[in-house]
């Protein structure tokens, strides 16, 4: 029997590849190039998993070009490169491994507000360059960590973390900001005190973004931010890209509004806006907030735990749109489909591939969990009702339909029996929505 096909975008720890063949085919990406969008969509044909780092962009038009793909598996906490709407309405499952990582990158943010404020890289780069030469007492002075105030937007895992070593181990103030606030027993634990997002970048000495991005947190900080807050004080983002202006900043370090940042994410990176390169008072790091061998380990094994739970155990760790999966066991109900199909063209052309997926998913399992009996005609049938639907109007699919059902009955296999039952429910409810298309 096959193995149902996957694709690993990057190169990977071999370990994690060797685990992901024990149960798939899978093609890798061992010179760890950089694909196109177009690329990406030819190597995911014939694809019904892909494991991602992030930076992949999972897009309708991708979607639409893939339509065997199910399930995309991010190795990151972050999965703004998803348009999980456009997932979802494609039937595709995403995931993401949150958790794992969060006390390393709460590590890593201390690490980068300490550098930050105490000028380490400015400093190390001053003696690199043979300028040291004698002792001064205001050389490199910094900011003071011990005892300051500490402000952190996006109070989640990964800002809890970093507010209980402030707190805990540096004996700072510790002000959040965040869309809901915490439950008190929370912010008991972490020593924090909730505040409006302007009055925090008044208050704090040190301004650490951990918030994720969407279109609702772009440019949190921007010109007007950066004018608030105080002219000693430093910004850490350990969030992602898009959430600083970062030409924004590059005016407000050089002006000196605010004394210094630290950045380990950046607007279109891998490029880095060139007015940050030249400043002295900003420490650049390439996004290695989570950089540990042991936690870039576990973020792998999660988004391979992820992909084997979808696509063999059909128990997915931490699925992001878990609506898929309720859809995948749906009923599919004809006034629901009256209701939001209706006679949109391109919604009927959805339900067309929707209904497609359906059907090839629970084929797909069915093989998957090896029933007994011989499947060859069985994924022969298969195959035939994905080409039909793909390439020919509703009748034929309805053949196909009936054919499948006729060869599930020939086999005399019971789980496919019941499937083949399933299945043709769902399609006298689908068929007159098809027929539209």
């Amino acid at each position: 029997m096959s193995k149902p096909a996957i694709l690993v975008t990057r190169s990977i720890f071999p370990d994690v590849l060797e685990r992901l063949g024990q149960y798939f085919d899978v093609e890798t990406n061992p010179l760890d190039q950089m694909w196109s969008q177009d690329e990406l969509v030819q190597r995911l044909q014939g694809k019904v998993g892909v494991f991602t780092t992030g930076v992949e962009r999972i897009t309708e038009s991708l979607l639409d070009r893939c339509p065997d793909l199910r399930v995309c598996s991010n190795m990151t906490v972050g999965y703004n490169n998803f348009d999980l709407v456009a997932m979802t309405a494609a039937g595709v499952l995403g995931t993401n491994a949150p958790d794992v990582l969060t006390e390393t990158t709460a590590d890593f943010g201390f690490a980068l507000l300490m550098a930050t404020a105490r000028r380490v890289t400015e400093s190390e780069h001053y003696l690199r360059a043979g300028k040291w030469t004698r002792w001064s007492y205001d050389m490199f002075s910094g900011s003071e960590v011990h005892g300051s105030t500490l402000g952190i937007i996006g109070m989640g895992r990964i800002g809890q973390a970093i507010a209980r070593r402030g707190a805990y181990g540096f004996g700072m103030k510790v002000v959040y900001h965040n869309r809901s606030r915490l439950a008190a027993a929370t912010e008991m634990d972490c020593k924090a005190i909730y505040l409006e997002k302007d009055e925090l970048l008044r208050t704090a000495d040190h301004v650490m973004l951990v918030v994720p991005y969407s279109p609702a947190s772009h440019h949190t900080i921007g010109a007007a931010e950066l004018a608030i807050m105080k002219p000693t004080a430093t910004l850490i983002n350990i969030a992602r890209g898009g959430i600083v202006d970062d030409a924004a900043l590059a005016i407000a370090l050089r002006q000196g509004q605010i004394a210094s940042a630290g950045l380990d994410v950046y607007e279109g990176e891998p490029s880095v806006h060139p007015d940050l390169l030249s400043l002295s008072n900003v420490v650049l790091t390439p996004h290695i907030a989570s950089a540990t061998e042991p936690t870039r380990r576990a973020m792998a094994m999660l988004a391979v735990d992820n992909l084997i739970g979808y696509l063999v155990q059909d128990k997915p760790v931490t699925p992001l749109n878990p609506q898929v999966i309720q859809d995948r066991n749906t009923v599919w109900d004809p006034r629901a489909l009256e209701l939001s199909v209706g006679d949109n063209a391109q919604a009927q052309q959805r339900l067309r591939e929707r209904f497609l997926s359906h059907v090839s998913s629970q084929i797909s399992d069915l093989m998957a969990h090896g029933a007994s009996g011989d499947l060859v005609s069985l994924a022969d049938v298969a195959h035939r009702l994905k080409s039909a639907a793909r390439t020919v109007g509703a009748m034929r699919l309805g053949e196909v339909s009936q054919s499948l059902e006729a060869a599930c009955r020939q086999l005399d296999l019971p789980k496919a029996i019941t499937l083949v039952e399933q299945v043709s429910a769902a399609f006298s409810d689908v068929l007159p929505y098809l027929r539209k298309t």
